[in-house]
């Protein structure tokens, strides 16, 4: 009886290691993965650093922010390595529901951008586990523009790969997304690094 109910613990445990999604995400959780991302989120941290190549003149410049609860520390590299720097208020709210749809209030100095939209996971493919990807599509804004924003990578479908799902934390994170600007000869990379709390 002790060694049948040790191999259902043993088999438990790998079970339910072997479904976490996020690679810091609990190793075991009552919510589901759905009833962990609704409700009020809100900064804690994050670190976004946007790269634009412009092939025309052949320039690289490197955009970083740092972002706080209530401030944004701002370095630009520009041109010949000169390095600028800016610092502000910054505020980042993500409200989701459990209809999947969402609300996103974002803040950078004077700039606000305001908008709503819908939410969902995505589906298994190739090496992507299901439930893996937060993807969020923005369907109108209440204020401001799209494009001169930090969390939505300056797009109105955006997805972020959920790192760690918790009933009080989320951390996402973007790696080098690319844009590309045929036209103009211009390429822009923007990776993104996002700690929220249960507000």
């Amino acid at each position: 009886m002790k060694k049948t109910l040790l191999l259902l613990i043993i088999f438990l445990g790998l079970t339910l290691v072997s479904c976490r999604k996020g690679e810091d995400d609990p190793a075991f959780s009552l919510r589901s993965r759905k009833a962990r991302v609704e409700g009020k989120w809100r900064i804690l941290e994050g670190k976004v650093i946007i790269t634009e190549v412009n092939f025309s003149n052949f320039t690289r410049n490197n955009d970083s922010y740092i972002l706080k609860p209530t401030s944004y520390e701002y370095t630009f590299l520009g041109v010949n390595n000169i390095i600028y720097t800016a610092s502000g208020f910054y505020s980042l709210n993500l409200d989701c529901s459990k209809e999947g749809e969402f609300i996103l209030k974002e803040r950078a100095g004077s700039y606000i951008f305001e908008s709503e939209g819908n939410w969902n996971f995505n589906t298994k493919s190739g090496n992507k586990k299901s439930k893996e990807y937060l993807n969020l599509s923005i369907k109108h804004t209440t204020k401001g523009t799209s494009t001169g924003v930090l969390f939505n990578q300056g797009d109105i479908n955006f997805n972020y790969h959920i790192k760690e799902l918790r009933n009080k934390r989320m951390v996402l994170e973007a790696q080098g997304d690319v844009y590309v600007d045929v036209k103009n000869g211009i390429e822009i990379s923007h990776t993104g690094y996002y700690v929220f709390i249960h507000d």
